[in-house]
């Protein structure tokens, strides 16, 4: 190999390719609950259901070739099944779409269920950082509104969701 013909008049021959930085979005959602049943909602959500029931939804709203662009950077970064909020991570390019799908799906196993976005971030600090202050608000409002529903979430469990969503910010 010539190395005049390939580079130009330089002959400059770069030693490392170029390194493109993969940009991503982190979202966060909330699962609200159409009915009035609270028994089996743990057992029935998982990440992973929530994970195969967006790409349904990407499939059928966008089609296959959104899904194939997105299907290896959409991930569930972080899922609470006490709160039933999870942060996902798709790429940069195809938020928007990831978005509009996930806000149309309207049962989960046939649970059904309305998704709310709440959070967009570019890092998933940030959106940590936020998921830990809405999760704090959302058990003060529990233990204000509902005594009732507040006891069946044990003081420990919650600490340890918020320890959880704190390690999303050391990263």
């Amino acid at each position: 190999l010539d190395a005049s013909s390939s580079c130009g008049d330089t002959g400059y021959l770069p030693t490392s390719p170029i390194i493109m930085r993969l940009k991503n979005r982190f979202m966060q959602f909330v699962i609200n609950f159409s009915d009035n049943e609270k028994s089996n909602r743990e057992k029935v959500l998982t990440a992973s259901v929530i994970l195969d029931s967006i790409r349904q939804s990407v499939a059928i709203n966008f089609g296959d070739l959104v899904l194939g662009k997105v299907f290896r950077s959409m991930k569930i970064r972080h899922y609470s099944p006490l709160t039933f909020s999870f942060i996902m991570k798709t790429s940069r390019e195809y938020y928007r779409e990831v978005w509009a799908a996930v806000t149309t799906i309207t049962q989960i196993r046939g649970k059904p269920v309305q998704i709310v976005c709440l959070n967009v971030s570019g890092n998933l600090k940030k959106c940590g950082i936020f998921a830990t202050t809405w999760t704090q608000n959302f058990f003060k409002d529990i233990k204000r509104i509902d005594t009732t529903e507040a006891n069946q979430y044990s003081q420990q469990s919650i600490e340890e969701e918020l320890h959880s969503l704190k390690t999303l910010h050391v990263r």
